[in-house]
Parts: C-alpha cells; sequence; structure tokens
C-alpha cells in the first residue's frame, strides 16, 4: 500500500511539475538557487528513488535483526554506510561551488570522507570552508548527513518502518532498547515517535526564531535557508556554520544566542530526560488547572503523580553545575583577554556562549585562536565530558562524569556503596562509567601520540586540544592562522586519518562498548581467592 501511495503521490507531481515549477514563490525560490525546470524533474526523480531505497533499507534491516547480529555492530554498521554514502556525494564536482571548480579545487577524497566523518558523527571540524567551498546541493548533503547522524540511522529506520504499518520485531525492539538506553520495551515505539516529533517541533522553532537574526539585505529563501541549517545544525550539536567566521558577527545578538545555545543544551539533554521533562511539566499544569473530583470511584481514576527520575535530576543538576563553573572560569581568564575590547553586553554573552558550546557543539563568537593555555585547559575539561547520554551530544557524558564523582565521595565517607541523592548506585553502572572513561582516556592519548609524530612543529597544547575535540564530537578548534579553518585543515593525510578516526571513535565508542558488554552477561558459579593491593 506504501509503495502504491508513493508511485501515485509521484506521478501526480511528476505530471504537475511544470504548473508547479511556474507558480510565483516556487519558481522565485528554485530560481534563487539556479534551478531550472529540466532540475525540479530530475529533483523530484531523485525524491522518489531515495524514498524507494528507504522501503528496501526496512525490509533488509528486518532480516539482519532476524539474523540475530549483536547491536553493537548495528550501531557501528549503520554510521559506516552512512558516511560511506555521505563520502561518495561530497566526493562529487556538483558538491563543490563552481568558482572553486574554475579555481582548480577538486574535491579529494579524504577531505569528502573528513567532511562526512565530521557531520555523520556530528563534530563540526572542517577542513574546506562550508559556505564558501560547498555548493548548495553539498550544504544539503551535510545538513542531511548532520540529522541523520544526530538521532542515529537505526532511529529513522525505526520509525519509517513503523510509520509504513511495518512495526518492531522482538529483536528490532532489543536493539533500539540498547541504543536508546531505554529499560521499558513496551514503551519503546511511542518512545521512537516521540523523539522524531521532539526534534522537528525543536528545529522548527528554532528556525523561526532566527528567521529575524541574520543581517544585510538577504531574501526571503536564503533567510529560510540560513535558519534551518544552523537549527538543524544547533539541536544537533554540531556546529557546522555556513559563516567563515562562525557567530563572531552576532556575538551581541540576544536572539541568536539564546536561541543557539538553548537548542544546543536541549538536544544534548537527552531524549529520556526530555521527555522526562515533559511528563512532569505536563502533569504539573494538569493538577493545577484540571478541578479533582470530591470523591474518586476508583484508584484508578486517579491519574499517578509524576517524578523526575534519578537520571534526569543527576543530568540537570551536573550540566548547571558545569555551565556555571565554565562561564566563571572563562570570564576569569579572558576578560583582559580575547574579551578585551567589547562591550559589557559582548562579553557576558560572549561568555555564556563559549561555555554552552563545549557540550559538543563547534559554534564560536569569539576568535580561538587567541585564547590563553589556562582557557585551553578548561574547555579540554568540558569537550572531554561532554553532553548527556541518549541526546545528539559526545564525550564520555554528563552522567558518567558525575558517577566518578559520587563515587569518589562515596569512598571518601567510607560508604559500602555508592549513594546519589538518596538512591544507591548499581555496582554495574558504576563498572560502566569506569571503562567509558578509561577509553576515552586511550583514545584521546592514543591519537595525540600520533598526532604528535605526524604533525611535528604544531603546539602540543593546540593538538591536544584538537583531539579532544574530535573525541567529544564538539568541533571547536584552536584555528590554522593561514586559512583561517579548524587546525585539521592544515594538518598531513596522515593527522587528518587520525582526527576522522577519533571523530567515529568518540561517536560511536563508548556507547558501543557498554552495548556490547551490557550483552554479555556470563553467569559463573565460581570465586577466586581474594587477596589485598596496596593502592595509592
Amino acid at each position: 500500500i506504501f509503495e502504491m501511495i508513493l508511485t501515485a503521490a509521484f506521478l501526480l507531481l511528476f505530471f504537475s511539475a511544470e504548473h508547479l515549477y511556474h507558480t510565483a514563490g516556487v519558481h522565485s525560490l528554485l530560481e534563487a538557487y539556479g534551478i531550472s525546470l529540466a532540475g525540479f524533474y530530475l529533483f523530484l526523480g531523485q525524491v522518489y528513488v531515495l524514498l524507494s531505497v528507504l522501503m528496501k533499507m526496512i525490509v533488509f534491516q528486518k532480516h539482519i535483526s532476524a539474523r540475530g547480529i549483536r547491536p553493537a555492530a548495528v550501531v557501528v554498521a549503520s554510521f559506516a554506510v552512512v558516511i560511506l554514502i555521505g563520502t561518495v556525494l561530497l566526493a562529487s564536482p556538483h558538491a563543490v561551488s563552481p568558482g572553486r571548480l574554475v579555481a582548480g579545487e577538486h574535491p579529494t577524497l579524504v577531505d569528502s570522507l573528513f567532511t562526512a566523518t565530521s557531520a555523520v558523527c556530528v563534530t563540526g571540524l572542517i577542513v574546506k570552508d562550508t559556505g564558501d567551498y560547498f555548493s548548495s546541493f553539498g550544504q544539503v548533503v551535510i545538513l542531511c548527513l548532520i540529522q541523520i547522524g544526530g538521532l542515529g540511522l537505526m532511529t529513522f529506520v525505526t520509525f519509517s518502518s513503523l510509520l509504513i504499518g511495518k512495526g518492531m520485531a522482538l529483536r528490532e525492539q532489543a536493539v533500539m532498547q540498547d541504543v536508546l538506553s531505554y529499560d521499558v520495551m513496551a514503551k519503546l515505539p511511542r518512545l521512537i515517535v516521540y523523539i522524531l516529533l521532539v526534534t522537528l517541533a525543536s528545529e522548527v522553532l528554532g528556525t523561526l526564531l532566527l528567521y529575524p537574526v541574520w543581517q544585510g539585505d538577504i531574501s526571503t529563501g536564503r533567510r529560510v535557508y540560513l535558519s534551518v541549517f544552523h537549527a538543524i545544525s544547533a539541536f544537533c550539536n554540531a556546529g557546522f556554520c555556513l559563516f567563515s567566521d562562525s557567530f563572531e558577527a552576532y556575538r551581541g545578538s540576544f536572539l541568536l544566542n539564546g536561541v543557539v545555545t538553548g537548542l544546543i543544551i536541549f538536544g544534548g539533554l537527552g531524549f529520556i530526560v526530555q521527555r522526562n521533562l515533559g511528563a512532569k511539566l505536563w502533569y504539573a499544569l494538569k493538577s493545577r488547572w484540571t478541578p479533582r473530583p470530591i470523591v474518586l470511584k476508583s484508584p484508578e481514576a486517579a491519574d499517578a503523580p509524576v517524578f523526575l527520575s534519578l537520571q534526569t535530576r543527576i543530568v540537570l543538576v551536573t550540566t548547571a553545575l558545569l555551565l556555571a563553573a565554565g562561564a566563571a572560569l572563562f570570564a576569569l581568564l579572558e576578560w583582559s583577554g580575547v574579551l578585551a575590547g567589547m562591550s559589557f553586553k559582548e562579553k557576558v554573552l560572549a561568555t555564556w556562549f563559549q561555555t554552552v558550546t563545549p557540550r559538543t557543539a563547534g559554534f564560536n563568537t569569539v576568535d580561538f585562536s587567541l585564547l590563553r593555555t589556562p582557557t585551553y585547559l578548561v574547555t579540554v575539561v568540558l569537550m572531554f565530558i561532554g553532553a548527556c547520554p541518549g541526546g545528539t551530544g559526545g564525550g564520555i557524558k554528563t552522567s558518567t562524569f558525575a558517577i566518578l564523582i559520587v563515587t569518589v565521595y562515596s569512598a571518601l565517607r567510607n560508604r559500602a556503596g555508592v549513594e546519589a541523592m538518596r538512591r544507591t548506585v548499581s555496582y554495574r553502572t558504576v563498572r560502566q562509567a569506569v571503562m567509558v572513561v578509561l577509553l576515552g582516556v586511550t583514545l584521546v592519548v592514543a591519537g595525540l601520540f600520533v598526532l604528535s609524530v605526524s604533525e611535528n612543529g604544531v603546539p602540543f597544547e593546540r593538538l591536544l586540544f584538537e583531539e579532544v575535540s574530535a573525541f567529544g564530537t564538539v568541533g571547536l578548534s584552536p584555528g590554522d592562522p593561514v586559512s583561517g579553518l579548524s587546525l585539521s585543515a592544515s594538518l598531513s593525510w596522515a593527522g587528518k586519518l587520525v582526527i576522522i578516526a577519533t571523530m567515529f571513535a568518540g561517536r560511536i565508542g563508548p556507547l558501543t562498548l557498554v552495548i556490547a558488554i551490557a550483552q554479555r552477561r556470563y553467569a559463573v558459579d565460581y570465586e577466586y581467592p581474594s587477596e589485598q593491593i596496596v593502592i595509592g
């Protein structure tokens, strides 16, 4: 039925395309981007082919799930496939602006792979200026990769499967349960629909709020395009920007700073936390405005109260503390540094903006090549911690960092277990937190070692900053003074491959490790003799 509806809709659009193309609003918008009538026909055909391929992917995904492949392998394969498709598309001459092609700047395979990996892993590190080097086609490809990478290919495929009535098999539910870190399998389809709807609503709201921000004589179509691109990039914590100097020209705009940082924080909270907060808010509003009956006919007649989970409370408290500490340290270190010469309003807004963006979104309103070394160190710590689990950001995650802190605190209090907010944290959770942190440190150190060998002459603190930015999928960079792009643009091909591997590992490494270990639970009926080891 879905294929019949899709084919009928395509034929209807195909035969009415010429009339639609010459409609006043549509014609001016398409003409602004140099799309002819033939190009419009081609676009409709490409959309039809993509939707048809999506149908085949859903069927193929069900065959994969039926074979019992481990969720960790499914996660890795889904990201790798999207990156390869993006690399092929970005390596096409159509993805490069005509002016760059005339100048002989043809896309290289390494640069295309780097950009595709950075987009899918929602990092934001670039080797080519996104707004200047890539054509409209290339920018749209990057935007699609950001959207797919931010939410995960499995989420999109599963949602499409639900949308066309295919449903979810038991193995598919098990895979998505691990991918989304969600325990209630019966409510999983509803959660996936919720994720897509919240994402769409957030990005539409961000687009509407960003529309009046852009300066200069800009057409309506261009304003809409800039708003859509940056709203998606901000919500997905990607950090890709169409301006060469990111948002430095808008550092004094309350609206841009508020909208972009709001999207970054909300997108980085995690969908489980977002849903818990939404349910709590809805229950509070309903309890406030709905009159309570004097006598209840049955206990089921009363709505069960909604409480904030331990996950939500830890995420919110840790996020607030990191933002407050980061803002205080950035202002203290850079008030007379990179912030010197700005008005008080710009200093406050820039401090707030650059405290939020290390939460795995690489926008900037100040020149990062001018920061002091202590500021680099503070930013590195914030980037390594990253966003929250289940969201669009990277890093070891705020909850992991919080678990380590409460573990140390419980040990200092000589408590047998680990306690947080009057709840006991399981040993399995503590063990996973330690594993994620150790894996993250190992990846960063290994990548930094290779970079220090291949990029001789680059200051160590800049290599460290770039490596942690890649691992945390942040996208902030100390910058290359010559090209004005990220430091990655001036790296050798070997250095670029290291950053590519780090971005990929940083996006799926800790998550995949936890999923893989969670799937392997071997019960043993014996225990070795214990022996004391001196610590410290």
